[in-house]
């Protein structure tokens, strides 16, 4: 995918900028940190459903499974979509409040997404 380093960099400045730390799945696309700091890290395959129950907002593509996943936890999302039925998975969140549809992720969308879990 074009552009999804860039979208992961900017995921974690917006985390930064609300001091949240950030758990950066690499996934297909092996998304990589752009530093070391200790407020972020990067990691392999995981359970999804074990994962997303204990973080405070869930930032992904918007595949079914994933949003499906997301929702079942009760976690906000953001659903970053490039294609296909993506698209209609963040209209979905959005309908239903769970999160937000964003071209990227920025403070502000971070924020908002991060206030519907209060």
């Amino acid at each position: 995918m074009r552009g999804a380093q860039d979208t992961a960099a900017n995921a974690v400045k917006a985390a930064r900028a609300l001091g949240k730390r950030v758990v950066l799945q690499r996934g297909w696309a092996d998304l990589q940190l752009t530093d070391d700091a200790g407020d972020c890290i990067a990691i392999g395959e995981v359970n999804q459903q074990a994962l997303f129950r204990r973080v405070a907002a869930i930032v992904h593509h918007g595949g079914a499974g994933t949003t499906t996943t997301a929702a079942a936890a009760g976690t906000p999302q953001i659903v970053l979509p490039h294609m296909y039925d993506q698209y209609y998975w963040g209209n979905q969140i959005e309908r239903l409040n769970v999160g937000r549809s964003a071209k990227s992720v920025t403070t502000e969308t971070l924020d908002e997404t991060l206030q519907l879990s209060e």
